[in-house]
């Protein structure tokens, strides 16, 4: 995993017809490198025709040389678990091809993991709103936002939008991305909630930042709302694997239902303000995520489809 003295590092990214790719692609070029790094770029095209080919090999690859992988059918877990299959290096990060790296951002992940020795460090996503087809709320409430969550005071779980993993770490390099989750999102919950079960440490590094260009299409409290409730079907899923009864789902089910009882009471009492009140809703909404799936309900799905 190393070649002499330099530390290789793979930056890997899944893309599904998105021309924004070029812009991810472009901005990892002016990433600051440090001398004794071999880098390379890998991008799985999950598209069932090799769509993305042509324009990800027509991108700048004048620093950083760019491998293309086709991992068709669709199927989000399918594409990163290519990226994992191509990766030779011991480090490996994640970013998704609708961000932009900050130069700084591959130098702030590693930074972070030789201090804290972790076998997972995660970054931040910062949110571009354009102010014209973006309501202020959005970029006033950091809605679009992404920050990883603490329990207890610790990160259990993680996203595949700013990563870096440690794949000298067994764990870290046997894991896989579940297929069944590959469409309707998720994958990368499980994924981290699974290694850090295993005993994986999971720390952040709040420097290392990547910034997403909010769409038309996604500049919507619906969709804000139906990606919250997507959230509460994958947190169910994990819940399952300790409700092992009738009654335990009730009980998981009368906390959700709860949860979502108190949220929307204090939407009703922050309707003054036009954050909070937003804030509150789409918290509901991930509760009623998390009742649906334990009974049953259909998973949303994510992946495969254009947005326009």
């Amino acid at each position: 995993m190393t070649t002499g003295d330099k530390i290789k590092i793979d930056i890997a990214l899944c893309t599904f017809r998105r021309e924004s790719v070029v812009d991810t692609l472009t901005s990892l070029q002016n990433l600051e490198l440090d001398t004794q790094w071999q880098v390379k770029i890998i991008v799985a095209d999950n598209d069932v025709e090799p769509s993305a080919e042509l324009r990800v090999m027509s991108a700048d690859q004048s620093k950083i040389p760019v491998i293309y992988v086709h991992a068709p059918q669709s199927n989000i877990s399918i594409a990163r678990n290519a990226c994992l299959s191509e990766s030779d290096s011991q480090w490996l990060a994640f970013i998704d091809d609708d961000e932009l790296a900050d130069p700084g951002w591959l130098r702030a992940l590693m930074q972070k993991a030789f201090s804290s020795k972790a076998s997972i460090v995660l970054g931040s996503v910062d949110s571009k709103c354009d102010p014209e087809f973006c309501e202020s709320w959005m970029e006033k409430g950091g809605f679009f936002k992404t920050r990883p969550v603490y329990v207890n005071k610790k990160i259990v779980t993680g996203y595949t939008c700013n990563v870096l993993l440690d794949r000298r770490d067994k764990r870290v390099r046997d894991a896989g991305f579940d297929l069944s989750h590959g469409k309707t999102g998720g994958e990368d919950t499980v994924f981290f909630s699974a290694l850090y079960k295993q005993g994986c440490t999971i720390e952040y590094a709040e420097n290392a930042v990547l910034i997403e260009p909010v769409t038309e299409s996604r500049a919507s409290l619906k969709w804000l709302w139906m990606r919250r409730y997507r959230s509460g079907q994958t947190h169910a899923v994990l819940l399952s694997g300790k409700v092992i009864s009738f009654k335990d789902k009730i009980t998981q089910t009368a906390f959700a239902l709860a949860k979502s009882l108190v949220c929307h009471a204090m939407m009703l009492l922050t309707l003054w303000s036009p954050v909070y009140w937003r804030k509150w809703w789409l918290r509901g909404g991930l509760h009623l995520g998390v009742v649906s799936k334990l009974w049953g309900g259909d998973t949303l799905v994510q992946y495969g489809k254009v947005e326009n």
